[in-house]
């Protein structure tokens, strides 16, 4: 058994925190964001994302993911958006 794998963890759950959360939007048809750690859900219409602020729900319409890398925390998303709302994590269940 690995006994790094706890710091691993650790170390990656760190990096994570460590990226800054940049929200760009173009003409309200594209926003490119940062310190992105997960997807929640996604759809047409709404996209709820993990990110190092917080939940971020994206509300809008013909809303796409064009490019995400969590390796890296980018996403793009092109669509009209409508609306951005953060939370806490224990706010949004």
């Amino acid at each position: 058994m690995d006994d790094r794998k706890p710091e691993i963890k650790t170390q990656v759950q760190k990096a994570a925190k460590d990226r800054p959360h940049i929200v760009s939007i173009d003409s309200r048809q594209k926003t490119v964001l940062t310190g992105i750690n997960n997807v929640d859900s996604f759809n047409d219409v709404e996209i709820i994302l993990d990110t190092v602020m917080g939940l971020l729900t994206i509300k809008g319409s013909s809303l796409h993911m064009s490019k995400l890398n969590l390796d890296t925390g980018d996403l793009i998303i092109d669509g009209q958006v409508d609306s951005f709302v953060y939370s806490e994590k224990q706010d949004f269940k």
